[in-house]
């Protein structure tokens, strides 16, 4: 009979022993899955890898990092917002394609991403009559010693009309308030006298015009990269 409960008593020893050690490899391959999961998540830069400027030479670089990053190109930087967004200007000097590298830092981390800017059409139709008119020597005219032909009607009825959008509250495509404060010859509608990343010509003002478009550049090309990566997740 001792036998027998001594045998039992060796017995639940050994399930004890058994289960603490089962814990333990349990927790342990639970902290190296942890770690692992860890490691994989690495900074890194989401983005088109060509980028094309508008007839004026100015190329939009937009993309996605960690959020609060900050993210350069050659000497332009700018930090990522809380979603990890950026958009940066960049002006080609010259017309021809560029490679440039985009870098992303934050939290002691750093990526890097190789893109291009390309470009576009427009902006080498005007370079092309920009040489062509420098070239070009300018004949006299014998309307230069003329007087201005007096206004139009048509001419003088637009005044009353770009006067009339003075003070008006717009609203762009974001849902931004913004208020005119004066109309261009050309009809754009003023709405900042200061510089603005959405300053498409880099002329020192913000016109609503100017603002739509940069807006709605950016959320086309949002929508591009987010719709990418859907398509790489599945």
């Amino acid at each position: 009979m001792k036998k027998i409960v001594g045998l039992a008593v060796v017995t639940a020893s050994i399930f004890l022993l058994a289960g603490c050690n089962t814990d333990k490899e349990q927790k342990r391959e639970s902290s190296i899955s942890e770690s692992s999961s860890e490691e994989k998540k690495k900074l890194e830069i989401i983005s088109f890898k060509t980028f094309e400027t508008d007839e004026l030479g100015k190329a939009i670089i937009t993309g996605t990092t960690d959020p609060n990053a900050t993210v350069s190109v050659d000497d332009k930087k700018e930090t990522a917002d809380e979603h990890g967004l950026f958009r940066i200007e960049y002006q080609l000097t010259e017309p021809k394609t560029k490679e440039l590298t985009l870098t992303s830092k934050v939290n002691g981390e750093e990526a890097e991403k190789k893109i291009k800017i390309e470009p576009s059409k427009s902006y080498l139709r005007t370079e092309e009559s920009s040489t062509s008119s420098e070239v070009a020597v300018p004949q006299p005219s014998s309307e230069t010693n003329q007087s201005a032909a007096p206004a139009t009607p048509e001419a003088s009825a637009e005044q009353p009309q770009k006067d009339d959008q003075v003070g008006k509250v717009l609203v762009s495509p974001s849902g931004a308030a913004v208020t005119v404060l004066r109309v261009l010859p050309n009809g754009e509608r003023v709405i900042s006298e200061e510089t603005s990343q959405a300053d498409l010509n880099n002329d020192g003002i913000l016109t609503f015009e100017e603002l739509s478009q940069a807006e709605n550049d950016l959320n086309k090309q949002t929508e591009e990269i987010r719709r990418k990566q859907l398509e790489e997740m599945e």
